[in-house]
């Protein structure tokens, strides 16, 4: 086994799960590129794939720690090899807030992108491209855009769980 999975295995980010119709033995999907390609045994239906972007120098820079300033994901089908879903979110460094040149130029993220964010439900719905309605921090106007908020996600594919029970029985 390869160092990266065993790593990956240790710190609980991969979980066996056999596909199957018989508890012995996994099954093959065929490809429906219809490549002719066979995929076996395969472990899990879908894959996140995540690719952190980080504060950067061109020559290292003493006392300070890498923080990161990108954090996107992709859901990937891997029956389909299709892209089912996305995630990206700037982050503003704490340590270091204003990037470097070369960080700017490296990654292209601007520095402008982070001066203008609001933070909160306005920022969520600007990453979705919906404009706040109302005044922010009132109840009534928070709720009615937050209902517009998760009809979008649910439109753009997002499935809505619940992420924690207040019932410790489950």
């Amino acid at each position: 086994m390869g160092k990266t999975k065993q790593l990956a295995k240790e710190l609980g980010f991969v979980r066996r799960r056999r596909i199957s119709s018989h508890p012995t033995q996994g099954f093959q999907v065929q490809n429906s590129d219809n490549s002719g390609g066979n995929v076996a045994n395969q472990t899990f239906d879908y894959v996140i794939v995540i690719d952190f972007e980080s504060t950067c120098w061109e020559e290292a820079k003493l006392n300070s720690y890498q923080e990161i300033i990108e954090f996107p994901a992709v859901l990937l089908n891997m029956t389909t090899g299709r892209i089912e879903s996305e995630f990206h979110h700037y982050v503003q460094p704490l340590e270091n807030p204003i990037l470097s040149e070369f960080c700017r130029s490296f990654t292209g993220i601007s520095q402008k992108f982070y001066e203008r964010r609001p933070n909160g439900l306005s920022n969520a719905m600007l990453d979705l491209g919906l404009e706040f309605s109302g005044r922010q921090h009132s109840g009534l106007d928070d709720a009615r855009n937050t209902a517009r908020l998760a009809w979008k996600m649910k439109q753009d594919g997002c499935p809505l769980i619940i992420t924690k029970s207040l019932n410790t029985g489950s």
